[in-house]
C-alpha cells in the first residue's frame, strides 16, 4: 500500500513538472525573438525590351534588432539579385548582380519610423513599425536586364535574397552593437526562371 501511495505521488509530481516546464517555455517558443526574413512571391515582367522584378518579402526583425533600431541604430535591409545563365554542363555564368538597400531608422523626436530607398533617394515615414517594414517588403517594377544583354536562345534564373546588412555604419555605432550581439539576418534564396 505504502509503494502504491509513493508511485502515485511520484506520477503526480512529474506531471506537475512537466506542466510547469511546457507553460514556462510556451511563451519562449511563441515568440522567440528570432528574426525571420521570408520571399513572399517574386516574378518578372517583360516590358518595352526590360526585364523588371516585382514581389513581396515579408520581415520580422529580431528584439536585439528591434533594440538597435529603438536605440537610434539605423538598420539597412538589401536585396540581393543574381541573373545567372543556365548551362547543362559546366557551371551557370553569372551575367548580372543587383543590389537594392533600404534604410530604416527610427526618429525618437516625432516617434515616426524612416525609411530611405537608397536606389532611387526617395524618404518615407511611417507610424508603426509593420508599416515601415511592409513598404520596404513592396518590390513594385524594380529594373532587371535589358533584352539585348541576353541570348535569346539560352535559358536564364534569377536568384533573390534580403538581408540585414549593417557593413556600412559609422564606427561608433558599429561597436554600439556588441551590446545586442549578431543583429544580422538573411532570407533563403529564391530561385526561378527569367522566362516562364
Amino acid at each position: 500500500m505504502y509503494m502504491q501511495g509513493v508511485r502515485g505521488l511520484r506520477k503526480i509530481a512529474g506531471r506537475c513538472f512537466a506542466l510547469c516546464l511546457l507553460l514556462f517555455c510556451a511563451p519562449v517558443v511563441a515568440d522567440s525573438g528570432e528574426g525571420l526574413f521570408e520571399i513572399r512571391s517574386v516574378y518578372t515582367e517583360f516590358r518595352d525590351g526590360v526585364y523588371y522584378l516585382n514581389g513581396r518579402v515579408s520581415y520580422r526583425l529580431s528584439n536585439p534588432a528591434r533594440e538597435a533600431l529603438h536605440s537610434g541604430v539605423p538598420l539597412q535591409l538589401q536585396l540581393e539579385i543574381q541573373l545567372s545563365q543556365k548551362r547543362r554542363w559546366w557551371l551557370d555564368a553569372e551575367v548580372a548582380t543587383l543590389h537594392q538597400m533600404s534604410q530604416l531608422q527610427f526618429h525618437a523626436l516625432t516617434q515616426r519610423y524612416l525609411v530611405t530607398n537608397f536606389n532611387s533617394g526617395e524618404q518615407f515615414s511611417y507610424y508603426t513599425l509593420a508599416d515601415a517594414l511592409d513598404e520596404i517588403g513592396h518590390i513594385n517594377q524594380l529594373p532587371l536586364i535589358d533584352e539585348s544583354l541576353l541570348d535569346p536562345d539560352e535559358p536564364y534564373e534569377v536568384s533573390l535574397r534580403s538581408v540585414l546588412e549593417l557593413r556600412d555604419l559609422p564606427g561608433a555605432i558599429r561597436w554600439m552593437t556588441f551590446w545586442w550581439g549578431d543583429l544580422r539576418t538573411a532570407s533563403d534564396w529564391y530561385r526561378w526562371p527569367l522566362k516562364p
